[in-house]
């Protein structure tokens, strides 16, 4: 036990270290949305020889509201530009050749979708065993990222061993603002985590935060979006246990200060069926 715990700690020393070695062990990231992999490790990406890339959204709404503003007439039309806007951010990343999946659910439809996300994810876990992932915290900055850092821990809780999760820093709301490339306060969470989780920062050289700059000038679609993010950080800790029965942080979530139809107390209770409809052994590990 305390040879695999060193094992976990090293991959972080490794990621955050300045001398920026290769990291050769398999390695998952799993992500809501095409851009989320360059907010969270795009510059690097490089790094991860052996990493595997999963997209769960196609990044297009049903509700056309974002592929029109955009100047797209279709969500399909939309999606195929989100596409094409990662492809050029790997490409200038240097990551053009990582192994992609896609679930291809639909932007802000991931909640409807839990049962059937888990599932894709736990067989993609057992095909690749990996023995860590990268993905999203559970703190209420958008729907789809809850519901992905729902689905990670059951699908993982299902794999003998488990791999270990590593969050990447993304948004969530702060003092009556949004707040960027910072994990939440454990003690402003909600969701039953009172863990201090230590956060291990890479401070990005010259060269690497050109690196994500280049790569968030690819997605043209998200340029307003992205404009809010830290270039020279990367931050990254292990993933607490979280309660998903309880919102992610009192008061007001991110997401529900937008035009999105979700609260945080429907995505619990999605949750909550969710963890209701599976085998009775396994509802104990869900919250």
């Amino acid at each position: 036990m305390q040879g695999a715990m060193q094992s976990h700690t090293n991959l972080l020393q490794e990621l955050v270290s300045p001398k920026r070695s290769p990291i050769e062990e398999p390695v998952l990231i799993i992500v809501a949305h095409p851009d989320d992999e360059t907010i969270g490790i795009g510059a690097q990406l490089p790094r991860l020889s052996q990493a595997i890339l999963i997209h769960v959204t196609d990044g297009a709404p049903l509700d056309l509201v974002d592929a029109h503003r955009a100047g797209f007439e279709t969500a399909s039309g939309y999606a195929a530009a989100r596409r094409a806007e990662l492809n050029s951010a790997l490409r200038v990343g240097g990551s053009h050749s990582i192994t992609r999946i896609g679930l291809n659910i639909s932007d802000q439809e991931t909640p409807f979708h839990l049962r059937e996300i888990t599932r894709s994810l736990k067989e993609i876990i057992g095909q690749f065993k990996p023995t860590h992932l990268f993905t999203h915290p559970y703190e209420g900055g958008h729907p789809d990222h809850d519901t992905i850092a729902f689905c990670v821990a059951c699908a993982s809780q299902e794999i003998s061993p488990p791999p270990r999760i590593i969050e990447m820093a993304f948004y969530h709301r702060g003092a009556r603002k949004l707040r960027t490339g910072h994990f939440l306060s454990s003690q402003c969470q909600g969701g039953g985590s009172h863990q201090r989780q230590p956060v291990w920062v890479a401070t990005l050289g010259p060269a690497e935060t050109e690196r994500k700059a280049k790569m968030y000038s690819c997605f043209a679609t998200q340029s307003n979006v992205l404009s809010a993010f830290p270039r020279d950080t990367e931050c990254f800790r292990f993933a607490p246990k979280y309660d998903f029965s309880k919102t992610p942080h009192p008061g007001i979530l991110h997401y529900e200060t937008l035009r999105f139809s979700m609260n945080g107390a429907r995505l619990c209770q999605l949750m909550e069926d969710a963890v209701r409809s599976r085998q009775p052994k396994e509802k104990a590990s869900a919250f």
